[in-house]
């Protein structure tokens, strides 16, 4: 196995464990990338392991904020946190707007006294 090859390596061996969590990683994140919702009962199957320390490893992710997703423990599947981006727009919008309303009366306010 490639792993082992590394471990014997002198300057990688102490990595190999960090490097193949990252590798890992990557890979659940791309998987389930095109998708709005996977069972995790199939990728776990894709990922050789079992659900349970598949949730484990997608709860990771998700709090290190590596994967946009949501775990639905009871039925097993995995959603796709979605971004409303009219929302989002709107909010910008609005921020801006008092940002310069801010800086507009710190503008007045220098120059009336």
């Amino acid at each position: 196995m490639p792993q082992n090859r590394l471990r014997l390596d002198l300057y990688a061996s102490h990595q190999v464990d960090t490097l193949l969590r990252s590798i890992r990683a990557a890979a659940i994140v791309q998987y389930f990338a095109p998708y709005s919702k996977v069972s995790m009962v199939a990728m776990a199957t894709a990922f050789n392991t079992t659900v349970e320390k598949l949730e484990a490893e997608l709860l990771k992710l998700i709090t290190a904020e590596k994967l946009h997703a949501r775990i639905d423990s009871h039925l097993k599947v995995l959603h796709a946190r979605t971004t409303d981006k009219r929302a989002e727009t709107y909010r910008a919008a609005l921020d801006m707007g008092r940002d310069y309303i801010v800086d507009m009366k710190v503008g007045l306010a220098d120059r009336c006294c």
